[in-house]
């Protein structure tokens, strides 16, 4: 990271240009109403085959594709450029984008909350009604960075989350896979703006179809396939992240399943995590927030509305 990245990424908001001393990129923001997509698909389908071409069109004006971001078990991330116009698409080749009306539905609850909380994106249809995800490009995720902020910055990151999941909250929306990596940050000319990406971990409470890399305690009682989106699931995800924002992981949060069995969290995995954060110099009032968003007791979790920890940090 560059020493201007380092000296800029400790503003959050509103950062004058006197804070850059050289070149920086700024991604100009894209009207996505003006994105167009074609592709060599000749129907509309259920699951998308394995190979096929997306064309991108900004203004009527074919976008180069120039290379691939990032690839995952559901689909790979291309970057597509008009001039200084960028912007993501998604290709799925495993699963299709299903039940987009409902995803749309989703998002639209999300925007009237505040739109600035989640990354500018649309879903377009090409030719044949097969929809895609396209997003406005960002500088990159939190977890790349986050070592390289202040602790001034991330309590207000820590506010700006609450905030942010209390607003779907309310709407009984669920953000079921927050974590750092899922956490973009676009640069602006004045200021920083954060995002949350992966709009495919939007799903209402009661969906047992959810994706989620950390799950709390309590789900390893229940057979898996049984697994339902909760108000006990964003608190929790919400407390690991605002943990990963401070240096505290879970133990072997890295292993390819992320999961562990009830007692082991209840004798292990739990207490050492807590007992680090008690232990920890960080401030009082966001060890006060972590601990409560993850307790092993699930009604005790859920006690205090996010609204109250909100108000603990604003305070």
């Amino acid at each position: 990271m560059t020493s201007v990245i380092k000296k800029y990424i400790k503003c959050f908001g509103n950062c004058s240009k006197k804070n850059l001393d050289g070149d920086f990129t700024s991604y100009p923001k894209v009207n996505l109403n003006e994105i167009s997509i074609t592709t060599n698909l000749e129907k509309e389908y259920k699951r998308l085959p394995k190979k096929y071409t997306i064309n991108l069109y900004y203004q009527g004006e074919r976008m180069k594709q120039e290379r691939k971001l990032q690839e995952g078990g559901y689909g790979a991330v291309y970057l597509y450029r008009k001039g200084d116009k960028q912007v993501v698409v998604k290709k799925a080749f495993k699963n299709h984008l299903e039940e987009p009306e409902k995803l749309t539905g989703l998002l639209k609850k999300a925007e009237e909350c505040k739109q600035d909380y989640i990354v500018p994106i649309k879903i377009i249809y090409d030719q044949a009604q097969n929809p895609f995800i396209v997003m406005q490009r960002a500088n990159g995720d939190l977890l790349d960075i986050i070592d390289e902020t202040n602790n001034q910055f991330r309590y207000r990151l820590a506010a700006h989350l609450i905030k942010t999941i209390m607003c779907f909250d309310k709407e009984d929306i669920c953000y079921s896979d927050l974590k750092l990596e899922n956490i973009l940050y676009l640069v602006q000319d004045k200021e920083i703006e954060i995002y949350l990406a992966d709009v495919g971990s939007f799903c209402n409470y009661g969906d047992e179809d959810f994706t989620a890399t950390f799950v709390p305690p309590e789900y390893f009682l229940q057979n898996s396939r049984k697994w339902k989106a909760t108000r006990a699931l964003t608190y929790y995800v919400l407390g690991i992240t605002i943990g990963q924002m401070y240096g505290f992981e879970l133990p072997d949060s890295k292993r390819n399943d992320n999961t562990y069995p009830y007692d082991e969290y209840k004798t292990v995995i739990n207490p050492d995590l807590e007992a680090r954060i008690e232990e920890s110099k960080i401030n009082k009032k966001i060890k006060y927030v972590i601990l409560n968003l993850i307790n092993i007791k699930e009604n005790e979790r859920i006690s205090k509305n996010l609204k109250h920890y909100y108000n603990v940090l604003k305070g």
